[in-house]
């Protein structure tokens, strides 16, 4: 009897590269990746193109304490001004603890678009959202967000079964496979400027009777 042991992802490392704090259960904010191989995938289209929103601090207040102060609450001010704007902006804060304090949300346009375009468009719309605040505040670089990745699990895993079926019949009918890491995170793994390939990283053990 052979055992062969097989990882369903080739290259898991990197496949995230934001930082855990700006995961959520509801929203998954998903930054540029570098090139990873995955056994099986499925690609979906982003609901949003999320922009950081950095504030600066105040180099006139001497005090460092202070200048983070009037950062946080700079941003508590803009938090609370987007959301009751009718600018057409979502906003997701990430809390007051560490920069970016929150994104902006604009929906993917049902006419493909690259990034530069909701670019244009968040900071067109963000200048007419008004808020005090003794701090500057500055855009950041746009990733893209998907909303409740989980709602994926299940056609991701369809997937990986059709995989199974179709490596156990190119190997011979006395094959035993056993599956491991289903229960695992969903990975998120940048395409392009509106899509990301969901995939898990799961292991196979294959026993081959001879």
């Amino acid at each position: 009897m052979y055992r062969i042991l097989m990882l369903g992802i080739v290259w898991l490392a990197g496949a995230v590269s934001l930082p855990a704090a700006e995961e959520t259960a509801e929203l998954r904010l998903v930054g540029e990746n570098p090139p990873s191989s995955r056994a099986v995938s499925i690609r979906r289209r982003c609901d949003y193109v999320a922009v950081p929103v950095l504030v600066e601090k105040d180099t006139s207040v001497q005090d460092k304490a202070r200048q983070v102060y009037f950062q946080r609450q700079t941003a508590a001010n803009l938090i609370e001004a987007v959301k009751k704007s009718r600018s057409g902006l979502g906003i997701k804060s990430m809390g007051l603890a560490k920069q970016p304090f929150a994104y902006l949300l604009l929906p993917l346009e049902q006419k493909s678009q690259d990034l530069a375009h909701y670019v244009e468009q968040t900071e067109k719309l963000f200048k007419t959202v008004f808020f005090s605040g003794k701090s500057k505040v500055v855009l950041g670089h746009p990733v893209l967000a998907l909303k409740d990745p989980e709602q994926y699990r299940t056609a991701i895993i369809r997937e990986i079964i059709y995989s199974i079926e179709s490596l156990s019949k190119s190997l011979s009918s006395r094959v035993h496979i056993e599956i491991g890491g289903l229960e695992a995170a969903i990975r998120i793994q940048r395409v392009d400027d509106e899509h990301v390939d969901l995939y898990l990283p799961y292991t196979l053990t294959v026993e081959i009777d001879r």
